[in-house]
């Protein structure tokens, strides 16, 4: 994760070395198509990063584009605000974290076995 004042502080012309303090360890893997194919500089090597760890809800997608160890450009991918999919997934998720907050980020089938072998759910319920 890359958080918006970090990206506000690099500048395009410097060196990987002098930024790589404000650089996260890894780039995010899964960038949308539109960010992939997105017209890049001739040469330019790209790595995305997101710009929050919220998973529930939707954060921009940074870019920025390397030409040898120099950062040539950067930019900002909207993601977009809906997708078939995604409320449905969201609003499930929500809904686990709702009932058990201690479980970050599972599928509402494994909340409801995990507590279940808790003694807390419906006798002779698995999931």
């Amino acid at each position: 994760m890359l958080p918006p004042s970090r990206f506000d502080e690099l500048t395009t012309g410097r060196p990987r070395a002098e930024l790589a303090r404000l650089l996260p360890a890894r780039a995010y893997p899964y960038p949308p198509d539109h960010a992939r194919s997105a017209p890049r500089p001739p040469g330019a090597r790209c790595e995305f990063y997101r710009s929050g760890r919220d998973l529930l809800h939707e954060v921009d997608l940074y870019r920025l584009c390397w030409s040898g160890n120099t950062l040539v450009t950067k930019g900002t991918f909207a993601t977009p605000t809906r997708s078939r999919w995604r409320p449905r997934a969201f609003a499930a998720l929500q809904a686990v974290q709702q009932a058990a907050p201690e479980i970050s980020a599972v599928c509402p089938g494994d909340a409801e076995r995990d507590r279940g072998s808790r003694g807390g759910g419906a006798p002779g319920v698995r999931g």
